[in-house]
């Protein structure tokens, strides 16, 4: 054997024996980590930016079916005699709509992504947060389109919008937004299930006139507020505990 050889072979044997203490790999192992999310940050994308790449993953199909529902919803208020009957209905129109949006925020979590998008640069949470955001924005631009035409076609009042389409859109939305930030009962089908009750006890309390005309506008204003309120808690609170709901973590935290 040659000496060069030799040394070599020497060399890498007192390496192997070599100790090295557990806190002195915790530091280069937390130093490592430093570097790359140092290294990232310098070329990091903007706050637009990165909201464009999320909405990019983001299937349009759900938005085109989205932008049905309000169009159907429409084309009964203004085009059937039986308009009463249909304002009654668009409660379900509106949990459909709410319902429309879980696909895209579940398909990760279906499909066993979790972890894998829990080792990205950003946090589920920032991933998420885009998301919601892009749904907001399109949301927002298609209900108020659908409610400036059905307003100006003098079918529908801002009121009627409120209690009609509004509460059962935001307790629906609860709902969803509830199980897909539980750790427990996380099921998009059983999320579904739970829209499915709601809406039938939403249209059993309109088929009750009586007691519908008996409740007082300060009433429905009241279940209004505490509905949005709830659904910023509900939003909120899974931004918030995405780690402990999620259980993925990112790869340097």
């Amino acid at each position: 054997m040659r000496r060069d050889e030799k040394e070599i072979r020497n060399y890498i044997k007192s390496i192997k024996e070599l100790k090295i203490s557990e806190e002195k790999e915790k530091k280069a192992v937390q130093a490592a980590k430093e570097a790359f999310y140092e290294g990232e940050q310098k070329r990091s994308l903007s706050s637009f930016e990165f909201l464009y790449e999320q909405s990019r993953y983001i299937q349009k199909r759900w938005w085109i079916l989205q932008a049905a529902v309000l169009m159907g919803l429409w084309w009964f208020l203004v085009y059937t005699e039986s308009g009463e009957y249909v304002k009654k209905g668009m409660g379900m129109a509106a949990s459909l709509f709410a319902v429309l949006i879980m696909p895209e925020l579940w398909k990760n979590r279906n499909t066993g992504a979790m972890e894998i998008e829990g080792t990205t640069f950003y946090t589920l949470r920032q991933v998420y947060a885009a998301r919601l955001m892009a749904f907001a924005l399109a949301d927002g631009f298609l209900l108020g389109i659908f409610f400036a035409a059905a307003s100006f076609s003098g079918r529908l009042t801002l009121w009627e919008a409120v209690v009609q389409f509004f509460i059962p859109f935001n307790i629906s939305c609860c709902i969803c937004f509830g199980t897909l930030y539980s750790r427990k009962t996380g099921s998009e089908v059983f999320s579904v299930f739970l829209c499915m009750i709601w809406d039938a006890v939403w249209f059993l309390f309109l088929l009750q006139k009586q007691i519908y005309e008996a409740v007082t506008k300060p009433v429905w204003a009241v279940i209004f507020i505490s509905s949005v309120l709830y659904l910023f808690y509900c939003i909120g609170r899974g931004q918030k505990k995405w780690r402990q709901i999620w259980e993925g973590q990112m790869l340097w935290s």
